[in-house]
């Protein structure tokens, strides 16, 4: 039997998956222009959500969506919000140190 609490872990885990399912869609949409002014200065840009066919995730099977989520949750398990835009601008996490890889390095030259 399933208790309560099991139920409301398995909903808020669902809710999660949904949530990332939409923002990856939203953020395939975008240019990296727009992802840049995100990341940097906050402003989100001003769009509707996809229509349904137009993101690749739309064609993959639910348990390769879960796959990637759950992939996608290990991958920034633990990170805080400067860390993410870091990795973001840059490529690599800051513990690994700017050099030939870096995408800001490639962008000042």
């Amino acid at each position: 039997m399933v208790t309560l609490r099991e139920r409301i872990e398995r909903l808020e885990e669902e809710l999660r998956f949904r949530i990332w399912i939409r923002e990856h869609r939203f953020f395939e949409s975008l240019s990296s222009e727009e992802l840049e002014a995100w990341a940097v200065r906050g402003d989100r840009p001003e769009r509707e959500e996809p229509a349904s066919g137009m993101s690749a995730l739309d064609n993959m099977e639910r348990k390769e969506l879960q796959k990637l989520w759950k992939e996608d949750e290990r991958k920034y398990e633990g990170r805080n919000r400067e860390e993410k835009v870091f990795y973001i601008l840059h490529g690599h996490w800051p513990e690994q140190g700017c050099g030939t890889n870096c995408t800001k390095s490639h962008e000042d030259q």
